[in-house]
């Protein structure tokens, strides 16, 4: 997964309504897919209502991140912070990261080095942020 913003449903659908734009526009900006001045535009006002950029870092050798795991073989939950978690669906094939308990992306067919990851570079920022 490459760098992006994150954000839940709810608050994409409230930035692609407020700026009259299509859903595929705000990914892209999301997702450093252009570099236009609404591009920065749409991007700063993702994370001026609570955005997290995750960075797409590679998990270093060694690394054993602290979560809390729940669930059972269908579905697994794996809490990093109180507000911050991802659900992994092995019925579906698919690890969801929760923000707040909303959804804020959804990746398909998901390997155990991207899952490695994903949970290093989370875990990364959320230190980065609490430091």
């Amino acid at each position: 997964m490459a760098k992006q913003i994150l954000l839940p449903t709810e608050v994409r659908t409230q930035i692609a309504t407020t700026f009259k734009i299509s859903r595929t526009a705000l990914e892209r900006a999301l997702k450093y897919q252009g570099n236009s001045s609404r591009d920065r535009m749409l991007r700063a006002a993702a994370l001026e209502r609570g955005g997290v950029t995750y960075l797409g870092e590679s998990v270093s050798n060694g690394f054993m991140p602290k979560v809390e795991t729940v669930g059972n073989y269908r579905v697994l939950t794996q809490r990093l912070t109180d507000r911050v978690a991802l659900r992994i669906n092995r019925e579906t094939d698919t690890v969801s990261l929760l923000i707040d308990g909303q959804e804020a992306m959804t990746q398909k067919e998901v390997t155990l080095k991207q899952w490695g990851d994903i949970l290093y570079s989370l875990r990364h920022l959320y230190d980065k942020l609490n430091s």
